[in-house]
């Protein structure tokens, strides 16, 4: 194995491939560059479907195989798409520091872990009880069962939806029991990893039937029964005095 990075240590004494099991994929066609303080990584990431995501990772044997290599660009990370020629540049040197000895590199497949952003409600969004609030949210992964709930004032106050198909689209209506007010949002997260979530924006329930509209029938009312009153008194005022018999 050839020595580099001066009388450091000597890297790659093999690449071992790791796939995703039971997912038709593969990595094929590594080739490996040591460039003095850099190591480039190229690969081919094969799949049927080209709009496929997945994480790449890769782990050295210098840090135990426990935590992905970190001082890497390129082709590496999330929402990596199949294709060939893929690239990824390892700073080897910032990485390992003054390492001497022989290094094993893993490359690892997961499943990509892709956020979710709500579209819908978005901050300011005003709605009103008992009406419908239109969900709208894009990301995570087509089979993702998700797990929707209302928060206010940064607390979770009751639960939307459980188990929910990851189709971007959902219809709540309102409670009637919700108190108005605004500083409302709705979470969205993955059933199988809640570290994967997202809060919409701050938005207002509202009244169905605004507070003025409900007091000013009785306020109404009122008005005309004092008018009625005030008609009788002035009735009586105005009848003339009865004829003294004496």
């Amino acid at each position: 194995m050839k020595n580099f990075l001066g009388r450091y240590f000597v890297l790659f004494k093999f690449i071992l491939v790791i796939n995703l099991p039971g997912i038709a994929q593969s990595i094929e066609n590594i080739r490996v560059e040591n460039t003095g303080d850099k190591v480039l990584v190229q690969y081919d990431l094969k799949h049927d479907n080209p709009s496929e995501k997945f994480q790449v990772k890769i782990y050295s044997s210098a840090t135990g195989f426990t935590d992905p290599l970190m001082m890497v660009k390129g082709d590496v990370g999330d929402r990596i798409i199949p294709g060939n020629d893929k690239q990824i540049v390892w700073y080897a040197r910032q990485e390992l520091g003054a390492f001497k000895g022989e290094v094993t590199v893993e490359i690892r497949l997961f499943e990509s872990k892709t956020s979710f952003y709500i579209l819908h409600p978005y901050a300011r969004t005003s709605v009103k009880r008992a009406s419908l609030l239109q969900l709208n949210w894009s990301g995570g992964l087509v089979d993702d069962k998700l797990e929707i709930d209302l928060y206010k004032d940064g607390k979770r106050l009751r639960s939307i939806g459980n188990n929910i198909e990851n189709t971007g689209d959902l219809k709540w209506t309102i409670p009637q029991d919700i108190k108005p007010g605004s500083k409302y949002q709705v979470k969205l997260q993955s059933s199988e990893d809640p570290s994967i979530n997202a809060f919409s924006g701050n938005f207002t329930i509202k009244r169905k039937v605004p507070l003025l509209a409900k007091i000013g029938p009785i306020v109404l009312i009122g008005a005309i029964v004092g008018i009625i009153v005030s008609l009788q008194e002035k009735e009586k005022e105005d009848l003339p005095a009865p004829i003294d018999p004496n």
